[in-house]
């Protein structure tokens, strides 16, 4: 049998660059093992150092020693008032060890210079602000990093769900693992994480992933775990997601020759005939105009039904 493993690289920069290996998400979220980058390499690489969340929120980790890391957090609502976030992830922003600098097309650039003192920032100075900006820190240690990935390597339902988190954002913690497993995003990384989490059989630890880091990330693809959900027949996790591949195509089953079908989650829930969770769906703004499709064939919602001989649910599409 094969067993998921976490055996992964982390480089952490010292005066002497030493190589530190540890245990590591990465090989639940990839099948093989590769190393990850130090956190000078990351600022050279296609990887964005920071993140900002749906509700307006910038992220970025701050190294304050070998073995601490400030997860910093800035609304930037209050700095620009009225702006969406897609605008707010058209700005650019540069970070380095004592400095923030945010870029608008219009206006003057916004700084805000700060040192890390005894684990704790403290804002110097700024420009082009009219008050000092809630640039809030908050410390966590790579034995902490260390702790949560080895309750993953053993799937430790209990222990993570009794793991002392703090005021640790878990964006940054999530952006963190995305970073030095060089993944792009957190959402890409997220959808990886849970995809090999399903693929070991691991639902219960997949949801607990989830619940803890994805429930605010829109461009996170659920589509994977809500369609195990529907085969699970947890409605009561169903209601806890934002739908968020509520009417994308996703892969059902593949066979053998490598051909393969694709439903959307209401197909999925036709072809599990469940009438409650497919009610849910309809009822958030699921399609019935197309819902199983294969290699030469696309099902809507009644043909798909009458298909899987699930006449209890036709009357949901009429």
């Amino acid at each position: 049998m094969n067993k998921p493993y976490f055996i992964r690289a982390l480089l952490l920069r010292t005066s002497t660059y030493i190589c530190c290996l540890f245990v590591s998400l990465s090989t639940v979220l990839l099948p093989q093992e590769t190393w990850a980058a130090t956190p000078d390499q990351l600022q050279h690489q296609s990887l964005s150092p920071y993140s900002i969340s749906d509700d307006g929120y910038l992220h970025y980790n701050l190294q304050v020693n070998d073995s601490s890391y400030l997860a910093i957090v800035l609304n930037l609502n209050t700095l620009f008032p009225g702006t969406n976030v897609e605008n707010l992830r058209l700005k650019r922003y540069e970070l380095t060890d004592s400095e923030l600098k945010i870029t608008s097309y219009q206006g003057s650039p916004i700084s805000v210079n700060y040192q890390a003192t005894d684990n704790e920032l403290k804002i110097l100075r700024t420009g082009n602000l009219p008050s000092e900006p809630g640039l809030d820190g908050h410390l966590f240690s790579l034995n902490f990093i260390r702790e949560l990935e080895t309750l993953f390597t053993v799937n430790d339902l209990e222990q993570l769900k009794r793991l002392n988190w703090g005021t640790v954002p878990k964006e940054n913690i999530l952006l963190f693992l995305s970073q030095l497993n060089d993944f792009s995003n957190t959402a890409e990384f997220g959808y990886n994480a849970i995809h090999n989490m399903l693929a070991s059989k691991n639902y219960a630890v997949a949801k607990f992933f989830y619940n803890s880091f994805l429930t605010k990330n829109k461009n996170f693809n659920d589509f994977e775990l809500l369609k195990m959900a529907i085969e699970q027949d947890d409605l009561d996790f169903i209601k806890k997601t934002s739908l968020n591949s509520l009417n994308i195509w996703g892969i059902d089953e593949v066979k053998f020759d490598y051909s393969f079908t694709q439903c959307t989650l209401l197909g999925k829930a036709i072809q599990q005939k469940n009438k409650v969770i497919a009610r849910y769906l309809l009822g958030h703004g699921a399609s019935t105009d197309k819902v199983y499709k294969y290699e030469t064939e696309v099902l809507n919602a009644i043909q798909f039904a009458e298909q899987v001989k699930a006449k209890k649910l036709s009357d949901l599409f009429k």
